[in-house]
């Protein structure tokens, strides 16, 4: 729930899902140690654009965050033309759209073409999203 806070990523807008991956385990000394990831799913992609543009770069605590698009998973059954039998099926269940779709060469190149966000640069936040949909900050 914090991540969803508008402090944090709810500004940006509407956020579907979240998945942590807190890297339990990693041992001390590995680059890893005491660093956290996450899958954040908006629900209108204008929202996640919004976000990676703001916070990709952004030095915390004296890391630098990294934010992408990532990429979708389909379901097993799906890609067999079978029905699916799992209610809790987190995979996608129909095509994305084509606009969307990218093959792995192009999204590399297209991360290069990508204006990076140097440290320290302002940036608009704390409105909600391009969508509306986020929770407005009340210190952005």
């Amino acid at each position: 729930e914090i991540i969803r806070k508008p402090e944090y990523f709810g500004q940006f807008g509407k956020i579907s899902k979240v998945v942590p991956n807190l890297n339990l385990g990693v041992p001390v000394g590995d680059i890893r140690h005491g660093s956290a990831s996450a899958y954040i799913t908006f629900c209108y992609k204008e929202d996640a654009r919004a976000c990676i543009h703001s916070v990709n770069g952004f030095i915390l605590e004296g890391r630098a965050i990294k934010a992408n698009f990532g990429t979708s998973k389909y379901c097993n059954n799906f890609l067999c033309n079978l029905a699916c039998n799992n209610p809790d099926c987190m995979y996608l269940h129909e095509m994305g759209e084509e606009e969307d779709r990218f093959s792995k060469d192009e999204i590399q190149s297209l991360c290069l073409l990508a204006p990076s966000i140097k440290a320290g640069t302002p940036t608009a936040t704390g409105s909600g999203g391009p969508s509306g949909t986020g929770k407005r900050c009340a210190n952005p």
